[in-house]
C-alpha cells in the first residue's frame, strides 16, 4: 500500500483512478502487476526523452525520476525471485478449482479484465490439460487448442460461439470486453478472476 501511494500515483486526489489501477492489477494477478510495473519505467523513461527532445543522456535522468525508477526495479527484482520458487498461487487455485469442475464434466468460462492475466491463465491450462479443448477469446485473439493438439488454431468469433455453443470446447479463457458476445448459458461454471471493485458488477 505504502509503495503504490508514495511512488506509484502519489497522494493527491486526481491520482486516484491510477493507484486503483495498480491495486486492481496487483490482485489480478503476479504477470499483470509485472506488466504494470514494467509499463510504468517505459512510460518514466518515455517522458525523460521527451523533456529532452529525445536526446537524454540516461545519466542525467531528473532525480524523482531515477528514485522511482529504482524502487520499481527493486519492486520486481523481489517479483521475479517470488516466481522462481513458485507460481502464482491465485492461477494454481485457478487450475486446482478447473480440475475439480471437470471432473464433474461441466463447461466452463474463465474471465478477466486484465490480458496479461487471461495469457497467464491460458497458457498454464494448455500446459495442465492437454486433454481438453481450450478456447481463448479477447479483441482480436480468437484461438482453439484441441484435445492432444500441440498447436492452437486461430479461428473467427463465430465460430469460437459456435463450438462453445455445441459444447465443443471444455474450458474458455476471455476478457470482460470480448465476454459480451458470449451467451454465458453455454457453459456450467464461470469463473470471475478478478473480483469487481464495484459491487454492483457481481
Amino acid at each position: 500500500h505504502d509503495f503504490i501511494v508514495n511512488h506509484l500515483g502519489g497522494r493527491d486526489a486526481s491520482s486516484g483512478i491510477q493507484r486503483s489501477t495498480f491495486y486492481q492489477r496487483a490482485v489480478s494477478s503476479m504477470a499483470a502487476i509485472d506488466s504494470t510495473l514494467r509499463g510504468r519505467i517505459a512510460g518514466i523513461q518515455f517522458k525523460e526523452m521527451e523533456r529532452t527532445h529525445f536526446n537524454l543522456d540516461w545519466n542525467d535522468l531528473r532525480p524523482a525520476s531515477e528514485f522511482e525508477i529504482t524502487r520499481i526495479e527493486r519492486i520486481l527484482s523481489e517479483l521475479d525471485g517470488i516466481r522462481e520458487l513458485e507460481e502464482d498461487p491465485k492461477i494454481n487455485t485457478l487450475i486446482e478449482l478447473v480440475e475439480n469442475l471437470r471432473k464433474e464434466g461441466r463447461k466452463i468460462l474463465i474471465f478477466s479484465r486484465y490480458t496479461d492475466t487471461t495469457e497467464e491463465v491460458w497458457s498454464k491450462l494448455l500446459e495442465k490439460f492437454p486433454d481438453l479443448s481450450i478456447g481463448r477469446y479477447e479483441g482480436s485473439v480468437q484461438r482453439i487448442r484441441s484435445p492432444m493438439s500441440d498447436f492452437p488454431e486461430d479461428v473467427t468469433k463465430d465460430t469460437i460461439v459456435k463450438r462453445l455453443q455445441a459444447s465443443e470446447i471444455d474450458v474458455i479463457v476471455c476478457s470482460d470486453a470480448a465476454s459480451e458476445g458470449l451467451n454465458l448459458q453455454s457453459a456450467s461454471a464461470v469463473i470471475n478472476v478478478d473480483v469487481p471493485w464495484n459491487p454492483a458488477r457481481v
